[in-house]
C-alpha cells in the first residue's frame, strides 16, 4: 500500500501515473503541455504550448460560474437568480474577453516556466523583455493552445580576448587638441576677460580683449542664412567666443562702422551643414568697451574677486601650474575615452557576425529616419541638412540619397544592436556580483531625480526609470569586465617583457 502511494506521487518524463487503493493502474496521463519547442535563425525561440481539453474546459467553467455570480438580476440576491436568466443578462462578448484574458495570464506563466526550463538545458539564455504570445496564434476550440516566442542572446566565443591587443592612444591622435601652451593662453585670455574691469568709448577700433555689442546677418552660397543673424549680440574677443575668421575680419572696426568680410568655417565644425563652408558676414558695432588691465597679474592684484575662489593660485605661475595639471588630466581622460571606444570597436570586429533581430533593427531604424524627416519639417530644412548634424556615424557623408541615409542608419542600429548583445552576454556569463536590488533602486531615483542628466525626458515613469538605471548599471558592469580583460592582457605582456630584460 505505501508502495502504491509512493508510484502514485513520482514523476518520470512528464508521465504521471494513477493507481487505485489496490495497485491497478487506471490512467498514464502526459502532464507536459509543450508540443513543441525550437531555435529558428539561432536567436529566435518559438514554444507552442497547448492545455488539453478536459483541463481547459474546467477552468473556463470555474471561470463562468465567477463572472456570473457577479451578474445582478432584478428579483433576485446576486448570485441566486436562475443561470438561464443570467445567461439572459450578460455581456457574453466581455465574458468571452475575460475568459481569453485569464486563461492567458495563467497559461503564458506556466508556459514560461517550461520555456526557461527548456534554454536551461539548451544553454541558451532569453531576453526577458521580449518574451511574447505571436498574435494570431491564440486558438481555444480544442482546448487552449498558443506559441510563446522570445528573442535569444547569440552564442559568443570571447576566446579572442586571449590574444586581443589594443594600443593605447597618445596625445597627437586626438586631432585639433590645442597643445598645452595653447591651452594656457586661451584660458589666461579668458580668464582676464572674465575678471577685468571695461569702460565703453565712443571712440577707438576693436581689438583683442575688446567688448563689443553687434548686428550682424551673413550669407551662404549667396543666400541669406537666418542662423547667421543676431541682433545687439554681448560678446569679448580674444577668448574663443568667436571663429578666428570672425575675429580677424571685426579687428579695426570703429563703433557705428559697418563692414562685411569672408569666415571660412572649420572642416570641424559642430554645425556640419556648415563645415568646411564660407560665409559673408556684414557686421555693425554698435558699441565698444575696452580692458583696464592687460595681464593676469595685474587682473590678480588689483582686482576685486569677491565671489571668486582663486586658492589654487595668487599669481602668473601658479595659474599657468593649475592650468597644466587640468589640461594633463583632461589629456589623460581623453586618451582613455579614444581607447575604450577603440576597445569597443574592435571587440565588435572580432567577436564575429552573429544575428540580432533585423525586425527590430528595422524598426528602430525607420523611428529614426522618421524622426529626422519630422524635424526637416519642423524647422523648414532639408532632411539632409538635419541629416548631417545627426551625429549618426557616417552623416559626415553629406548624402543627400534617402536610401543611402537609411543605409548608413540600418548600419548604426545593427552595430548598436551588436553592442548591446555583447553586453547582455557579458553580464549573464561573466559577471558574478550581478546589479543588487540596492544598486538598481539607488540609482532609479537618481535618475528620477533628473531625467535630463541622463538624456531621458522630464516627468519620466517609475518603471521606465528603474529599467533604465539596471540597463545602465549592467553595461558597466560588462563594459569594465571587457576593459580589464585588454588591460590584463597588456599588463601581463609589460611583465614578461621586464623579465626578459632582467
Amino acid at each position: 500500500m505505501q508502495f502504491c502511494q509512493l508510484i502514485s506521487n513520482y514523476r518520470v518524463l512528464d508521465i504521471f501515473i494513477y493507481v487505485n487503493k489496490d495497485c491497478v493502474l487506471i490512467n498514464i496521463l502526459f502532464m507536459s503541455k509543450v508540443l513543441s519547442a525550437k531555435i529558428e535563425n539561432k536567436i529566435n525561440y518559438k514554444l507552442e504550448f497547448k492545455v488539453p481539453k478536459e483541463e481547459y474546459t474546467k477552468w473556463r467553467d470555474r471561470l463562468e460560474e465567477q463572472y456570473l455570480s457577479t451578474v445582478e438580476v432584478p428579483g433576485f440576491r446576486k448570485g441566486k437568480a436562475p443561470k438561464d436568466l443570467v445567461e439572459k443578462n450578460i455581456n457574453k462578448a466581455a465574458l468571452e474577453q475575460t475568459i481569453m484574458k485569464e486563461s492567458l495570464e495563467k497559461y503564458t506563466q506556466e508556459a514560461l516556466v517550461e520555456a526557461q526550463k527548456d534554454l536551461k538545458e539548451k544553454s541558451r539564455i532569453a531576453l526577458m523583455p521580449t518574451y511574447t504570445v505571436v498574435p494570431d496564434s491564440v486558438k481555444s476550440e480544442d482546448g487552449f493552445s498558443f506559441t510563446l516566442a522570445a528573442e535569444l542572446l547569440p552564442e559568443i566565443d570571447f576566446g579572442f580576448l586571449k590574444t586581443l591587443k589594443v594600443a593605447r592612444p597618445k596625445e597627437n591622435d586626438l586631432g585639433d587638441r590645442l597643445t598645452v601652451k595653447e591651452f594656457i593662453a586661451k584660458e589666461k585670455s579668458g580668464f582676464i576677460a572674465s575678471h577685468n574691469e571695461y569702460t565703453e568709448v565712443k571712440e577707438g577700433s576693436v581689438e583683442d580683449g575688446s567688448q563689443v555689442t553687434i548686428d550682424m546677418s551673413g550669407k551662404v552660397d549667396g543666400k541669406d542664412d537666418p542662423r547667421l543673424n543676431a541682433v545687439d549680440m554681448k560678446a569679448g574677443l580674444g577668448v574663443g567666443q568667436f571663429l578666428p575668421d570672425f575675429e580677424k575680419g571685426l579687428k579695426g572696426t570703429k563703433v557705428g562702422e559697418t563692414k562685411t568680410f569672408e569666415v571660412e568655417f572649420p572642416k570641424n565644425y559642430f554645425e556640419a551643414s556648415l563645415a568646411g563652408k564660407k560665409a559673408e558676414f556684414t557686421v555693425t558695432v554698435k558699441t565698444l568697451s575696452t580692458p583696464e588691465y592687460s595681464t593676469i597679474e595685474e587682473v590678480l592684484t588689483k582686482v576685486n574677486h569677491d565671489g571668486h575662489n582663486h586658492s589654487n593660485f595668487t599669481d602668473e605661475k601658479g595659474f599657468d601650474e593649475y592650468v597644466t595639471n587640468y589640461y594633463d588630466k583632461e589629456t589623460e581622460k581623453l586618451i582613455e575615452d579614444r581607447w575604450q571606444k577603440n576597445v569597443l570597436k574592435t571587440v565588435i570586429e572580432k567577436s564575429g557576425d552573429f544575428p540580432v533581430s533585423e525586425d527590430r533593427i528595422i524598426q528602430e531604424s525607420d523611428r529614426i529616419f522618421g524622426l529626422i524627416k519630422a524635424d526637416s519639417e519642423k524647422q523648414n530644412r532639408d532632411v539632409a541638412e538635419i541629416f548631417a548634424i545627426s551625429g549618426i556615424p557616417g552623416s559626415d557623408k553629406k548624402t543627400t540619397d534617402e536610401i543611402e541615409m537609411k543605409k548608413i542608419i540600418a548600419d548604426y542600429v545593427r552595430n548598436e544592436f551588436k553592442l548591446s548583445s555583447i553586453w547582455n552576454v557579458v553580464y549573464e556569463s561573466k559577471i558574478e556580483n550581478k546589479v543588487s536590488p540596492e544598486q538598481s533602486e539607488l540609482a532609479a531615483k537618481e535618475v528620477m531625480q533628473d531625467p535630463q542628466k541622463f538624456g531621458l525626458q522630464p516627468g519620466i515613469d517609475e518603471q521606465r526609470a528603474k529599467e533604465f538605471a539596471f540597463s545602465t548599471l549592467m553595461k558597466q558592469m560588462s563594459a569594465q569586465w571587457l576593459f580589464d580583460q585588454i588591460r590584463e592582457k597588456k599588463k601581463e605582456a609589460g611583465e614578461k617583457k621586464e623579465s626578459k630584460k632582467k
